[in-house]
């Protein structure tokens, strides 16, 4: 009794289109396909759909939703760096937050919280240019040989 079944030319209710998706739906996106295990293909696609909010949120000629990225969205594609091992592109996320921090906080007055987070942005910059896992290490072992009593390691003797 449907009087227009199926995928037709002349069907008024079938979409040409998928509908707009707003802030949460895209984070729902990001989220859904990054938490699968041993996903690669769709953890690529949650970062895909960041980056397509990147270029939704340049664009000036949008008319139906305004798409503005947020913690959520930035934290899910570090997410997706880190599991698929795309270091470089985490930092540039990472550098891309901070900055738009500091404009933030420069209209509105900054403070200390702006010079932290320009001294941790130069701290992985400086960083960035021997390999990433050799700088984690050298931190790993400056904590671990501080001189509080808290953190000192037992030191293991080779054995022969």
């Amino acid at each position: 009794w449907h009087p227009h079944g199926g995928i037709s030319d002349v069907n008024p209710s079938f979409r040409t289109a998928p509908p707009v998706m707003n802030n949460q739906g895209y984070a729902g996106v990001i989220w859904r396909n990054l938490r699968k295990r041993n996903k690669p293909t769709l953890w690529r696609h949650a970062l895909r759909m960041y980056e397509k909010m990147k270029v939704l949120e340049e664009d000036t000629n949008a008319s139906a939703l305004k798409i503005k990225r947020s913690n959520i969205h930035h934290e899910g594609a570090l997410q997706a760096c880190a599991k698929l091992g795309l270091w470089r592109e985490a930092l540039a996320i990472y550098k891309e937050v901070v900055e738009q921090q500091q404009q933030q906080q420069g209209d509105g007055g900054g403070g200390a919280s702006t010079t932290t987070a320009t001294t941790l942005a130069s701290s992985l910059t400086s960083t960035t240019t021997s390999s990433p896992l050799s700088s984690s290490l050298s931190t790993d072992v400056a904590t671990a040989s501080s001189s509080s009593p808290n953190n000192r390691r037992r030191r293991v003797q080779p054995r022969v």
